[in-house]
């Protein structure tokens, strides 16, 4: 079943009830064309959906438990499929025994010939490959592109799961110790490097160690990733920390490691997404060009630009929120990093119209500025911060007008204030008088008062004192307070 198939079919699934083919198609961000073919598809084999005309689309109850045996099947499936890949990479370079591998998962050898398709498709972005050889189940390509399909493949496994909210869920065999050690390691790195690591960036850097602890015990260890350019090495403080995780790791494991897992762990640490003291401030001061570069900068207003918001959004905050991103997103694709999102299937199914919105504006950038399109990982983490920025312009505000008289001026003042900005929630218009009379019942009521005249008494709520002919300076002080 294909993604849109499912996506209908889940949809369907929690609802009560028809579902008209136009709303089902605007909540899918597809055509009612599609819809009519996906569904079509759907019941090529058994009505899964049953449908009435002027009522539009239902799931057929009769055939309910079995669609949700058919879920089950697909995601167990999956895991299968990402548990032996993960099996196979981490036993190279000798890999496993073919018939030992099909007995391991209890699969026939044609079966087995399926998953390692399977498996296949998916590391072709990592430029490698596995191939039977010699009765074993070997890997063409190199130890990078081997870790960063590790990396890709054990987090998708967990992802496919019930959900998990521990590294314990997503590395269930892992050793106690191993694993008290790899969070140690964590520690160490947000102390070192003086910042917070924000999820799911934790969760890669766990797998990331866990991969290179793996690899260095088995004979794997002569792999070194000697594909980095060492010239583009700067010994700052990342690859201090990476030095001294290094070292560590070399102790624990009672193995020598080749000095160039520094410049690899150092490169990956720069790729990574964290919070610093002064991000907070940065973002309320909305001020993110003191701190970002013009590639960033311009990466993260194409976005903003081009995307068709339907209402006005908080643009300096979103351009924060992006420029925080983009920038470590580049390091990772001049480094040719991975960085995986567990959530990115919840994401592309629960805002699959913004994915879909982002994905378009961002392909357009990247296929011309840097001859490349980002991974779905990378998009879905971008439109997160979109998503953030419109469900936040939803909230509004609640504004109170007040003038000396609340007549006249007043009423002035509120339609200048509309047509400036049209979605403002405009409460009440009272006198001064009215709001020093019941300034406690008026300021439950307002989240900010918009004033021609000063108020001398102290307010819990802001207040704006503008020209009841409302200058370009008052509205853009307006503004300010409103975020818009």
């Amino acid at each position: 079943m294909d993604p849109l198939a499912k996506k209908i079919v889940l949809y369907l699934s929690n609802n009560v009830g028809y579902i008209k083919s136009a709303d089902l198609a605007k909540k899918l961000g597809v055509s009612t064309k599609t819809i009519y073919r996906t569904v079509k598809k759907i019941n090529s084999d058994k009505e899964i959906i049953t449908s009435q005309r002027g009522l539009g689309y239902a799931i057929n109850l009769v055939q309910d438990s079995d669609i949700t045996d058919n879920f089950d099947d697909i995601n167990e499936n999956k895991k299968r499929t990402y548990a032996i890949g993960v099996y196979v990479l981490f036993n190279q370079p000798v890999g496993p025994k073919f018939f030992n591998t099909a007995d391991k998962f209890y699969l026939s050898e044609s079966a087995l010939n399926k998953e390692i398709q399977k498996i296949n498709s998916i590391l072709t972005k990592f430029k490698i490959k596995i191939t039977r050889k010699n009765g074993h189940l070997t890997v063409v390509g190199n130890e990078i592109g081997i870790r960063q399909a590790l990396n890709f493949l054990l987090i998708r496994k967990g992802a496919v799961s019930e959900g998990f909210t521990s590294v314990s869920e997503i590395f269930p065999s892992i050793d106690e110790n191993d694993r008290s050690f790899l969070i140690t390691q964590l520690t160490l790195i947000q102390d070192e490097l003086n910042v917070v690591l924000v999820d799911p960036y934790t969760l890669n850097i766990f797998s990331h160690l866990y991969i290179l602890m793996g690899r260095i015990r088995s004979a794997a260890h002569t792999n070194q990733p000697k594909e980095i350019d060492e010239s583009d090495v700067k010994y700052d403080q990342f690859y201090e920390t990476a030095r001294l995780i290094i070292e560590n790791i070399s102790r624990y494991t009672n193995r020598t490691i080749n000095a160039s897992e520094i410049i690899y762990l150092s490169q990956y640490l720069l790729s990574l997404r964290y919070m610093h003291s002064n991000d907070i401030q940065q973002i309320n001061n909305a001020a993110p060009t003191t701190k970002f570069d013009k590639p960033v900068l311009d990466f993260a207003t194409n976005i903003i630009d081009n995307y068709p918001f339907k209402k006005p959004i908080n643009k300096q905050n979103l351009l924060t929120d992006l420029c925080a991103h983009i920038k470590p997103m580049l390091n990772r694709l001049k480094s040719s990093l991975v960085v995986v999102n567990p959530l990115v299937e919840e994401i592309k199914d629960s805002y699959s119209k913004e994915f879909l919105q982002t994905r378009e504006i961002v392909d357009n950038y990247t296929s011309k500025k840097y001859k490349m399109n980002l991974s779905d990982d990378e998009v879905s983490f971008i439109t997160l911060y979109v998503v953030k920025a419109i469900e936040e312009s939803a909230k509004t505000n609640k504004v109170l007008l007040m003038c000396t008289t609340g007549i006249g001026t007043a009423q002035l003042l509120r339609t200048k204030l509309l047509n400036a900005i049209p979605n403002m929630n405009i409460t009440d218009v009272i006198s001064s008088y009215s709001y020093r009379e019941n300034m406690e019942k008026y300021n439950q009521e307002a989240d900010l008062i918009i004033s021609t005249v000063a108020i001398p008494e102290q307010s819990k709520v802001p207040i704006v004192v503008v020209s009841p002919l409302l200058n370009e300076l008052d509205l853009q002080r307006v503004k300010s307070f409103l975020n818009v």
